[in-house]
């Protein structure tokens, strides 16, 4: 093998043109290497859980091939080409460990995105809302959020304050007029009612809220966003690994 040589492509014609020792034959290197380059490209950042696993998976196969060769070969009479498949070995068993890492990241951000289908998995985590809270703002959804928001503080005044208009039209929440009316007038006006139409009231307004925001094209919408890639990646973090 040529003295002083770096793989560059990680291609089997490169090795082969590196002329290798013929001890090295028949230890599955040049396989190896065809299978490297179906599954060893690209960013992991790029890959889902399963390719980056079969990318950590091909790297230790070369890595075990190029053992098997070095154990065919003298120190003496082949010591270039012992020197060319350390120059493998060292990068495919880094790169193999930094895809095992990357394919456990990538397996809970596949999980958590999974689980990230309606609101009240969103709103009990704080990154992911932030991201749908921005989404939310520009949809047009930010009624129901805040107003949902709002509610579960016992907040009813400052949301009817915010969003029921005058009562007559349901407001901004798009509720019964009936309903509307009763919030306006016990968080706002201070007129009475009876406590089972009041609590009837929020019940009706929260459950429309809780409507607006369950089709599911809004979660699927919002976790193409850049945003929201870019969450995952602060929140389950990947280090790359060149091997050249």
């Amino acid at each position: 093998m040529k003295a002083g040589f770096k793989p560059k492509l990680w291609t089997k014609k490169e090795w082969q043109d590196a002329d290798p020792s013929s001890k090295t034959k028949n230890c599955g290197i040049e396989a190896a290497l065809d299978e490297w380059q179906k599954n060893c490209k690209g960013a992991f950042g790029e890959m889902k859980a399963e390719q980056a696993f079969n990318a950590s998976v091909t790297a230790k196969k070369l890595s075990d091939a190029m053992t098997k060769a070095s154990k065919q070969c003298d120190p003496k009479a082949q010591k270039e080409t012992l020197m060319g498949i350390n120059e493998y070995k060292k990068r495919a068993d880094d790169y193999a460990q930094f895809a095992k890492l990357a394919a456990a990241a990538i397996a809970k951000r596949e999980k958590f995105s999974s689980l990230m289908i309606n609101y009240n998995a969103i709103a009990k985590d704080a990154d992911a809302f932030d991201v749908f809270e921005n989404y939310a703002k520009k949809q047009n959804l930010w009624v129901s959020v805040h107003t949902l928001q709002l509610f579960e503080q016992k907040k009813y005044e400052q949301a009817v304050r915010l969003y029921g208009g005058d009562g007559r039209d349901g407001g901004d929440y798009n509720i019964p007029a009936k309903e509307a009316g009763i919030l306006l007038d016990t968080f706002v006006k201070k007129i009475r009612h009876e406590k089972s139409d009041i609590l009837k009231a929020i019940s009706v307004c929260d459950a429309e809220q809780r409507s607006m925001l369950s089709d599911p094209s809004h979660y699927a919408r919002f976790k193409a966003l850049p945003e929201w890639k870019a969450m995952l990646s602060k929140k389950f973090p990947i280090k790359e690994y060149s091997v050249t």
